[in-house]
């Protein structure tokens, strides 16, 4: 009698053969990270976004879009943390609080940022504006199609209304996404601490952030870039000659 044994050692495949010809490495793109709006630049986009009409009747849609970004630039929170907010984390008895608390979402640590007077301003009109507003309602919500006030705009919707009109509108060559109105808080403060001298000042904006070296701060604000640019245009090597031929 015969007997067929199956074998449990696995089957060797064949190579696989490549054809070296059509083979193409994958293209690595360059990209330059998002960067903080500086100077005019901000003055530029807040009077854009105050300015701008609103396309639909009935839920004021520019009103929301300005105090979102311009309460951002001044207290600088990362894009969920801004869009967690409710009424009732700015507001409290009729009035606007002197600071805002908030456990950040990354981090879980304990936040608290104090709020300008004007900040307070527009907060005040742009709640007070609101028909019938409640205390648990979002603070940014969603007002198109239809006013949802227990559903929050989406990250997507910020950077498609707010910050990539700015870059439209600013015609700005580097770009700009939600974490650029963090970058911006960040950088505005960075260069008034730095040209008072308040090192005590800059280490706290370094803590803020949640980094641990200041390069890194720098890097994060776009002053390495700057940098960099400073250092490869301060005085070209050699000479341009306008009226030169070469021997083909």
């Amino acid at each position: 009698m015969k007997y067929i044994v199956e074998s449990t050692a696995p089957a060797i495949l064949p190579p696989k053969v490549i054809n070296i010809a059509q083979y193409k490495e994958p293209v690595k793109k360059a990209s330059i990270p998002p960067q903080p709006l500086i100077e005019e630049e901000i003055i530029q986009a807040i009077t854009f976004l105050a300015t701008k009409p609103n396309r639909f009747k009935g839920c004021n849609i520019s009103q929301r879009n300005y105090t979102m970004f311009l309460l951002n630039i001044n207290i600088g929170l990362r894009c969920g943390d801004l869009l967690g907010l409710k009424i009732s984390d700015v507001m409290a008895d009729g009035k606007i609080k002197d600071s805002i608390v908030i456990a950040e979402g990354k981090t879980d640590k304990v936040r608290e940022m104090f709020l300008y007077e004007e900040v307070k301003q527009a907060l005040y009109l742009y709640i007070t504006s609101m028909e019938g507003w409640q205390y648990d309602w979002y603070l940014f919500h969603v007002l198109f199609p239809r006013q949802t006030p227990y559903r929050t705009m989406s990250r997507k919707n910020v950077e498609c209304t707010i910050m990539k009109s700015i870059q439209t509108e600013l015609k700005l060559n580097v770009p700009i996404n939600t974490h650029s109105m963090r970058k911006t808080w960040a950088r505005f403060k960075y260069d008034e601490l730095l040209e008072k001298g308040d090192y005590i000042g800059l280490q706290q904006l370094q803590d803020a952030l949640g980094h641990s070296s200041e390069r890194i701060t720098r890097r994060y604000i776009g002053l390495q870039r700057e940098d960099m640019r400073k250092l490869y245009t301060s005085k070209m090597v050699g000479q341009f000659v306008p009226d030169v031929y070469l021997d083909q």
